[in-house]
């Protein structure tokens, strides 16, 4: 390669730089404005089943109401189940105290140095610190949804309109071609939306039935917990997994519930991720397992929480729009977990 092929290449990787950049800086309003537009195209093609059987100003009303009452339902589950958890820890600190000691003792008896060294780092105002800062997230989380919702009720009218200009520009060319890639988008986040769904209702109802089985207090709430969890794909069920284990270990006093709650509970999640969830899904999201873990744990650095939500959205969204166009069609052929072709065919008059 010449020299001078090099600053092209260059040119862009600066820019990418600086366009991750700029999205990390401004986590607090991109987050909540990208998922805002993954609802918006996810309820996109239900509006307009309602605009064939009612006015337009009352389709968009009632697509709204739903949505602010859904989102709404989905936060407040989280925020409680999240509260109860918190002040159960609050209020056992002095049996996870005495757990501690156990287990450093234990480490001690082996002639781990390091067990002496841990021993101070656990008291009871490190305990109520943790507690203020899940209060404060708690409030970050709100002020989040309420941002999200505040985009969803600005775009989603803007929804239509844009669609109708981009058809005002003919089928083909950049117009036609980047309103397919939307509609293929659209439907594709409903699909995954639907089986996110399921999928975190089956968890749910899962964890909370181990729950009952081993007699844990809290059994409703980590049930909540874990079904509001699945969403995030990777992390959710780690930390739906790991939670209820520790809560055995305090609850009980002793190792043994604990180990076994945590493998009851890993081959579930298993059983559920790796055999159940990809025949609900099917060929329609064969999205590559590694493109799905770097679009997690690669959102989750940029954006948090928010990042592991939206983060396989996105990358089914760039999957699609890679495939609309023949010189990056190769990158959603790599990406896709697909037998078959996994991206749209060329279109007649396509360049």
């Amino acid at each position: 390669m010449k020299a001078g092929g090099f600053l092209p290449v260059l040119l862009g990787l600066g820019a990418v730089v600086l366009v991750l950049a700029g999205l990390w800086a401004a986590a607090s309003l991109m987050a909540p404005l990208t998922v805002a537009l993954f609802i918006i195209a996810s309820v996109v093609p239900w509006q307009r089943q309602l605009e064939r059987i009612l006015p337009r100003p009352l389709a968009m009303l009632l697509m709204l109401l739903a949505i602010v009452t859904v989102v709404g339902a989905f936060g407040s589950l989280a925020v409680w189940a999240v509260n109860r958890a918190g002040h159960w820890l609050v209020e056992n600190s002095a049996s996870i105290l005495a757990l501690y000691a156990a287990a450093t003792a234990m480490l001690d008896a082996q002639g781990l140095d390091t067990a002496a060294a841990l021993a101070g780092q656990l008291d009871v105002s490190m305990m109520l610190r943790t507690a203020r800062s899940l209060a404060a997230y708690l409030q970050g989380f709100i002020s989040f949804m309420m941002l999200m919702l505040i985009f969803i009720i600005l775009g989603l009218p803007e929804a239509g309109p844009v669609a109708r200009r981009l058809e005002a520009l003919g089928p083909e060319g950049h117009g036609g071609r980047a309103l397919r890639v939307a509609r293929s988008t659209s439907r594709k986040f409903q699909h995954y939306l639907l089986v996110r769904t399921v999928m975190s209702l089956a968890t749910g109802l899962c964890v909370y039935g181990i729950a009952l089985l081993f007699h844990l207090e809290l059994a409703l709430e980590w049930g909540v917990l874990a079904f509001v969890l699945n969403y995030l794909p990777f992390i959710g069920p780690l930390v739906a997994t790991i939670l209820p284990a520790l809560l055995a270990g305090v609850q009980f006093g002793a190792l043994t519930p604990a180990v076994g709650v945590m493998l009851v509970m890993i081959l579930t999640q298993n059983l559920i991720g790796t055999y159940v969830e990809p025949r609900v899904a099917g060929n329609a999201l064969a999205i590559s397992p590694f493109l799905i873990l770097l679009a997690v744990f690669f959102w989750s650095f940029l954006w948090g929480i928010a990042g592991a939500f939206i983060g396989v959205p996105i990358a089914i969204a760039i999957m699609e729009a890679c495939g609309a166009y023949p010189r990056t069609r190769w990158v959603a052929a790599l990406l896709s977990a697909a037998s078959s072709d996994p991206v749209p065919r060329r279109a007649s008059g396509e360049s």
